[in-house]
């Protein structure tokens, strides 16, 4: 496997756009012919930076990567608990005391709940060890709930026929060494999952009083050609950042509604600036 170069956050319009999470929709790993995650991991060096890692030939063996059936791009990575936890990280360098929102998709892959205790964990951890540098602040989520510095779904809340987005919010330590751990937690009975379009991104990107100010909306969300966008007060313009921080699309709107056609972009995930009365709001948005 060759090694990625994960893109550092260039700052746009006083927001810092930029990817961290290097193939986080596994597409390179899973173009090169390669199943499974590496072996390995555990430590800061920047020579494990740009893989996904699973720390035990056990772990790996519960983590592959499959075809992403119908999400963005063509593969996805599956977790699967039935004969243990399942667990994957990548190491991810941080700027300190900032705050950034890690965002990805997830559906199940039967209808099997089991016991709906035993969830998918999210966590940003220090590569210190112990509380060191962890999480200062778990701020927001959407999709799941936090709970302890983690962000955690039950799989009673996942569809087998679409995938779920979902997102949180956190703020680093003093540290800038951190890795992003996602766990199944071990359920002989419970679905596996898939994973996919998973990111971290400089900034918060939900925005609750942006929205119930403006009672704004976006639809549909991912989306194959357009976006449809609708606000009690008057939108502006719209506008679409690729993860390099680059104008991808721009478009005036002057009204309460419009629909972007957004055909003309390539798929992948973008952000998305939206301007009501001089106010902004970002957005995720996939294209597919």
């Amino acid at each position: 496997m060759k090694k990625i170069t994960f893109i550092m956050a260039l700052c746009v319009s006083s927001l810092s756009f930029g990817q961290i999470i290097a193939d986080g929709g596994f597409e390179t790993i899973g173009a090169s012919g390669e199943t499974k995650v590496v072996v390995g991991g555990n430590g800061a060096g920047t020579e494990d930076i740009g893989y996904w890692h699973a720390v035990s030939a056990g772990l790996q063996a519960r983590s592959s990567i499959v075809a992403s059936d119908a999400d963005a791009g063509t593969y996805a990575l599956k977790l699967d608990s039935a004969d243990g936890a399942s667990k994957v990280n990548q190491n991810v360098v941080l700027d300190a005391n900032t705050a950034y929102t890690c965002s990805y998709r997830v559906r199940k892959v039967n209808a099997n709940v089991g016991n709906d205790e035993k969830v998918l964990v999210f966590k940003v951890q220090s590569n210190n060890g112990g509380n060191s540098g962890a999480i200062q602040t778990a701020t927001d989520g959407a999709g799941g709930y936090l709970d302890n510095g983690a962000f955690k779904i039950k799989r009673s809340t996942l569809s087998t026929s679409e995938y779920k987005s979902a997102s949180f919010e956190f703020t680093t330590g003093d540290d800038t060494g951190y890795y992003l751990a996602i766990a199944l937690q071990p359920d002989a009975d419970g679905s596996p999952v898939l994973l996919d379009e998973i990111s971290i991104i400089a900034g918060a990107l939900s925005n609750k009083e942006f929205k119930a100010d403006n009672n704004f909306s976006f639809a549909p969300n991912p989306t194959n050609n357009f976006v449809n966008l609708s606000a009690s007060k008057n939108i502006q313009k719209v506008e679409f950042y690729n993860l390099l921080g680059q104008n991808a699309l721009s478009a005036p709107v002057n009204g309460l509604r419009k629909e972007v056609n957004i055909s003309n972009l390539k798929s992948g995930i973008y952000l998305m600036k939206v301007t009501i009365d001089n106010a902004v709001g970002t957005y995720k948005i996939i294209k597919k």
